[in-house]
């Protein structure tokens, strides 16, 4: 069959593609114009002497010519006192400077749920001073924990201070020149970044980075401390069934091997329960030991259990965790019984074949109807052994969990994306509070954010602790009816859905895999975020609509 298409119908069509294109480029430029911010200033530093007064000047221009939602300062990320005008400028005077006052000045604005900034180095005459917080972009945390064969690890490291900073790094007290293995970058406001590429046991040591001028120098160390590349750990027991009479001593064994002490988690499991340290420290009848073989990686865990009854039949499981890793194996526990004849003489029996079916089969059921319980009771929306749950306000805006392994991903592509957009972020490294367990800072952060990111990969469904953070976090999904302060945002293209819990399996997820997503992800994360907002916003004043009307009546 032959088409025939007409030449001004052509014509129509490349002309209406041409028309959507140059409207489309227009509209993103009027967008990425709505919201200037610019500070007044000679350059990116700033040069004062020591009780000299400075003035910083920042001002924000909208096309719209509408009021800004705010406009602030910062310096070396915290908030800091300054002053406000009705023509859109913020001022922050400083009439006595001080070393002190030396660091990172970041002047900010908001204008319809956009957030711009511009930023500015103050330094005071005198030895540098090196950044050790603040700004992720001039300082690394000290100590790193790269694994051998990670392609890269950069060390950032910038200072303030006088003119003409010089600056070297060191290993292990020796001058690095660049050379295989090592290479320096540029860096902004003429600080130094030292790459380690590969990263192997090599690079293992102290390095220091030395800022100097001719007033004097300061440093900084990281410890770099790299792992051995990940093994899967793999345990196995002794024995898969143990009979026993009732009255004698039992003992379990489990072997382990690529083990390592410093990060291995080892527990008993009883018919899928662990048994905690507190249980077994209380108990006479109970005594557990774990030992490792630090050179061999192996590992030897063992349970022994006095005055064994009826009650202790059941499935004993020893397990491992490490680098978010399970393994696992179980033991079945047998008991048997003395029978006394009528002649009074004693014989040793075990149990009939029809009674040790009717035991496994008692023990199957069981173990059913605490599962069909425990369904039953989460369809309800019942608390089950959850930690208490904080009341109060939110005090964050966004609750981000994420696995340990991600957090590259999570350090370039999302938090730059909601700390630009001024939401209030809780974060496991800098929120979770010292001394408190593990599980309560855990609750604590999914109770008091607005909403909860889950920034799901493989990596998360392997972790313990994440898995933990998405219960308590759907958990709180169900019990709050008209809300769902749940977002699950996909960075990995193989995710397997079925490991998923089934209250999240059919919700939309944010995928940052898909190449048609990736493009618009940012826009409905903050939408939603802003919606959460709003909605939360509503709720709290339909409350005191509701009590100012119970009270007057």
């Amino acid at each position: 069959m032959i088409v025939v298409v007409h030449s001004d119908i052509m014509l129509y069509a490349m002309e209406y593609k041409l028309t959507c294109f140059l409207l489309l480029a227009v509209s993103l430029l009027s967008v990425k114009a709505d919201l200037q911010v610019q500070i007044v200033k000679e350059g990116v530093n700033i040069y004062r002497n020591i009780n000299e007064s400075l003035t910083l000047n920042c001002t924000a221009t909208t096309n719209g010519g509408g009021p800004l939602e705010s406009i602030y300062w910062k310096k070396d990320r915290k908030d800091i006192n300054s002053t406000l005008s009705s023509n859109n400028w913020a001022v922050k005077t400083i009439t006595s400077i001080s070393r002190s006052d030396a660091g990172y000045y970041k002047c900010a604005a908001k204008y319809k749920d956009r957030v711009e900034d511009d930023a500015v180095f103050v330094n005071v005459k005198g030895k540098p001073m090196i950044f050790k917080s603040g700004e992720p972009e001039l300082f690394t945390r000290s100590p790193q924990w790269p694994q051998d064969g990670d392609p890269v690890l950069d060390l950032r490291c910038h200072a303030t201070g006088s003119k003409i900073i010089t600056y070297i790094w060191l290993k292990d007290g020796k001058e690095i020149k660049q050379m295989n293995g090592f290479s320096f970058l540029p860096a902004i406001n003429n600080g130094k970044t030292l790459r380690l590429s590969p990263v192997g046991k090599d690079k293992q040591g102290k390095y220091t980075c030395e800022a100097s001028n001719k007033y004097g120098k300061d440093s900084h160390n990281i410890t770099v401390r790299v792992l051995d590349r990940f093994e899967h750990p793999v345990i196995t027991a002794e024995k898969s069934i143990i009979s026993s009479y009732i009255g004698e001593a039992n003992i379990f064994v489990c072997n382990g091997k690529n083990v390592i002490e410093l990060e291995a988690d080892a527990a008993w499991l009883f018919n899928g329960k662990e048994i905690t340290k507190e249980q077994i420290e209380n108990s006479s009848r109970l005594h557990a030991e774990v030992n490792y073989e630090g050179s061999s990686k192996t590992m030897r865990m063992s349970l022994l259990i006095n005055q064994t009854s009826l009650q202790d039949a059941g499935n004993y499981t020893c397990r491992v965790f490490i680098n978010d890793e399970t393994s696992e194996q179980t033991t079945l526990l047998v008991i048997k019984r003395r029978e006394k004849r009528q002649s009074g003489d004693t014989k040793e029996t075990i149990l009939t074949t029809k009674e040790l079916a009717g035991l496994i089969v008692g023990v199957i059921l069981l173990i059913t109807a605490i599962l069909i319980v425990i369904l039953y009771l989460t369809k309800k929306k019942t608390k089950i052994n959850y930690p208490e749950i904080p009341k109060g306000p939110f005090k964050y805006g966004a609750f981000v969990t994420y696995n340990s392994q991600d957090f590259n991903w999570v350090e370039k592509n999302l938090l730059p994306l909601l700390e630009k957009n001024g939401i209030d972020l809780c974060i496991h490294y800098r929120n979770f509070e010292p001394g408190v367990a593990i599980h309560e800072n855990m609750v604590n952060s999914v109770y008091r954010s607005r909403v909860v990111i889950v920034v799901m990969s493989n990596n998360y469904m392997k972790s313990k602790y994440c898995r933990a953070e998405l219960d308590y976090a759907v958990h709180r999904s169900l019990e709050e009816h008209g809300t769902n302060p749940l977002i699950i945002l996909c960075i990995d293209p193989d995710i397997k859905k079925n490991r998923l819990p089934k209250e999240i399996k059919n919700k939309t997820f944010l995928d940052f895999t898909s190449n048609v997503e990736k493009a618009t992800w940012e826009k409905r994360l903050l939408k939603y975020i802003k919606w959460s907002d709003e909605n939360e916003n509503a709720r709290e004043d339909k409350e005191e609509e509701e009590c100012a009307v119970l009270i007057k009546h």
